[in-house]
């Protein structure tokens, strides 16, 4: 019982730790998102969701080619390979 005990608290701190980290992620004011090796968009906050026009739910999963077909790919790639 003391190992699920312990194993449970441990799982608790760490839902804690994620939700504030969240919530500091949500408090910034810049946009800021993450995109995976593929460049599929993998979080947004809201001022990204502001910056994009579009809720995050329609961007994470979705390449940032296919969701904003307008920014070059070429200057952006270099830009985010440096």
């Amino acid at each position: 019982m003391r190992g699920l005990a312990r194993d449970v608290t441990e799982r608790e701190c760490a839902v804690e730790r994620f939700e504030h980290v969240l919530s500091v992620l949500e408090s910034i004011s810049d946009c800021l998102f993450s995109l995976d090796r593929e460049w599929c968009f993998t979080y947004l906050n809201r001022r990204a969701e502001s910056f994009f026009g579009r809720p995050r739910h329609e961007l994470v999963g979705r390449s940032i080619w296919a969701a904003v077909p307008s920014l070059d790919q070429d200057v952006l790639r270099r830009a985010l390979a440096a």
